[in-house]
């Protein structure tokens, strides 16, 4: 998004625009990956006008009240979407897509919400498991927190989205028997992690897939997980965790899970903020997408 073209701030001129210390950006880098300055050939933070102008929206939404964690993770993940935007909105199918999504986030805006759930109930009768959840929900979800991150958004409509996504993913009981050498999995977000969406996605695919699944829901400590794990015995055991969680909290977590559960049961991680990460420990499976988790699940049972 740089170039040496254009012009570009210090960190000091930065700190100084907007009245946030230094040692504050370098923190918020660190921790939520967001600002994402560029280098220059001496190594130094540089800032260019989009930087500015996020930086001083975050600030806002922060000086209203709003979490910083929930405020900087989001345009972490908003300005990683600009980039692949960039490559991928030039060609017909991105255009079309692009077009499909705003379609859907207007219904939104205009508390079209019967009107929204069909059109997306339509959809998920005409695609299949996967697509519905790569091609809809995930853009649209990743669509509605930028909106949201940057106050265009209000939170009762984020929630009445979540609401309308959740129940299309609720996979009722299957009345086949679950499939020999399927694992049986447990599924939970993090302590503090508050988005189920991913869950949903994960145990719809799962029931799918005919595997037997527990799901303990989100925002669950480690040591209830533990307790949980240790009298179900699973085979595997699945956590979600999205964009806006802590990377730095979402380490700690899978890392106490993979030290503490038995070696033979697999732990999985999914979601959007998994790309967040920038290392796990060994011994943890993580999932990009769906496709892949569905494809490890075929290695098992085959």
């Amino acid at each position: 998004m740089w170039s040496a073209g254009e012009s570009v701030l210090t960190i000091q001129r930065v700190s100084a625009e907007l009245g946030i210390s230094a040692d504050t950006l370098r923190k918020w880098e660190q921790r939520y990956g967001f600002p994402r300055p560029r280098r220059s050939e001496g190594g130094f933070r540089v800032y260019d006008a989009l930087d500015l102008s996020l930086l001083r929206t975050a600030k806002e939404l922060i000086d209203q009240g709003l979490r910083p964690a929930k405020v900087l993770s989001s345009l972490a993940a908003s300005t990683l979407d600009i980039e692949v935007a960039e490559t991928s909105l030039g060609t017909a199918e991105g255009q079309q897509q692009a077009k499909l999504i705003d379609g859907l986030l207007a219904l939104l805006r205009q508390d079209r919400l019967d009107e929204l759930d069909k059109r997306l109930r339509l959809d998920s009768m005409a695609m299949g498991l996967l697509e519905f959840i790569e091609a809809r929900i995930v853009p649209f979800m990743r669509r509605a927190g930028d909106a949201w991150a940057v106050g265009e958004l209000p939170v009762f409509r984020e929630h009445a989205l979540s609401k309308i996504v959740q129940s299309l993913l609720d996979q009722p009981a299957s009345n086949k028997p679950y499939k020999a050498k399927a694992p049986k999995v447990l599924l939970a977000t993090p302590s503090g992690e508050l988005h189920a969406l991913g869950l949903a996605a994960a145990k719809a695919l799962l029931t799918r897939l005919r595997c037997q699944c527990v799901d303990l829901g989100p925002n669950l400590p480690v040591d209830q997980l533990l307790a949980c794990a240790e009298a179900v015995r699973p085979d595997a055991i699945g956590i979600s965790i999205s964009s806006s969680y802590s990377p730095l909290d979402g380490r700690a977590y899978l890392k106490t899970l993979r030290d503490s559960v038995r070696p033979e049961t697999e732990v999985w991680v999914g979601g959007s903020g998994v790309g967040r990460m920038d290392s796990l420990s060994e011994g943890i499976l993580a999932f990009d997408d769906l496709r892949q988790l569905s494809a490890h699940i075929a290695s098992r049972t085959s």
